[in-house]
């Protein structure tokens, strides 16, 4: 079966619950993190395990070939 590659935007207190449930899926694969803070967001792709993170600006959607969009 091929995982759902996905972004989570948004690394601050609540996202370690959700994390912490996605990196054990068998369905889902997160790609990336993204987050308008640098610091949190490279401290939850830390401790998950998450190799590509990027910060990012309101409004930016833009995540490359790395999420599935449809």
């Amino acid at each position: 079966m091929t995982k759902l590659k996905v972004g989570i935007i948004g690394c601050g207190n609540i996202s370690p619950d959700y994390l912490r449930n996605l990196v054990n899926s068998d369905v889902i694969e997160i790609r990336i993190l993204a987050d308008l803070l640098p610091e949190k967001m490279k401290e939850r792709a830390q401790e998950f395990g998450i190799a590509n993170v990027f910060t990012v600006e309101v409004g930016d959607t833009s995540a490359g070939d790395q999420v599935q969009t449809e």
